[in-house]
Order: C-alpha cells, then structure tokens, then sequence
C-alpha cells in the first residue's frame, strides 16, 4: 500500500517506522493475497499469523481458532479478528 492515509508512523520510532516501507514508498502490512480475473484484491493469509494487541501482547489466532472448534462441535470454521 502507499499514500498519507495508509501510516503516519509509530510513535517515537522513527527506525522501525522506515523498516516496514520498501524503498520505493509502499507500506508492507503483512498481508498476503492475489488479484483475481476481475481486478481486485483478495486476502489470502498472513506472513506472520500474528495479532499485536494494543497492549503490545503477541496473539497467534490460528491457535485460538483450533481451540474454539474443538470446544464447539457445531463450527466447520472460526476467525479471530483483531480489531
């Protein structure tokens, strides 16, 4: 991604700010997906499958998904969102 709108940046942190725009400006958020036949986007997956909560605490979702399906036997499917 790229523009004023997609990051101002982390607060204080000038060094890990930069460390995450390549050097042609586009911001790299971690996202994997692939553009289909009509032109668009989709979101395939993560490069780290991890969620960074606003306490700086490290969440692994698909961990937390495993766990709610096995304790619901009426889930085929479950996604944790950070929000």
């Amino acid at each position: 991604m790229r523009g004023r709108n997609v990051f101002m940046g982390y607060l204080g942190k000038e060094k890990s700010t930069w460390d995450v725009f390549d050097h042609d400006g586009f911001f790299h958020s971690g996202d994997q997906g692939r553009i289909d036949s009509d032109g668009f986007i989709r979101l395939t997956g993560r490069i780290k499958d991890l969620i960074i909560t606003s306490g700086g605490e490290n969440v692994a979702p698909s961990q937390l998904e495993l766990d709610l399906k096995s304790t619901c036997e009426f889930l085929s499917n479950a996604m944790i969102v950070g929000e």
